[in-house]
């Protein structure tokens, strides 16, 4: 048996589903800031199209998904894939 740290980075492919998501999440991001008047905090990507590759934190992905990963719902991800290093399996 192998274990993955939830702090390890993972890549996925976004669906067009994922893409609107992470747009949404990160267009609300940037707006509590902009409102904030905070201005040395630079914006998060929200221009995110279909096939576009996503890297972070699988416990941040799955924060980010998570409400979107259920029965029958549209994967965020192409092919429901989540792509990790081999390196960050450890043995359990």
């Amino acid at each position: 048996m192998k274990k993955f740290n939830l702090n390890n980075f993972v890549k996925v492919k976004l669906s067009s589903k994922g893409a609107e998501i992470k747009n949404m999440l990160n267009s609300d991001i940037n707006k509590f800031f902009e409102n904030k008047g905070i201005k040395d905090v630079a914006k998060l990507k929200a221009d995110y199209v279909e096939g576009d590759v996503y890297e972070g934190q699988l416990w941040e992905l799955m924060n980010a998904f998570g409400s979107a990963l259920s029965v029958g719902s549209e994967s965020p991800f192409i092919d429901c894939e989540i792509c990790f290093n081999d390196k960050d399996l450890k043995e359990a």
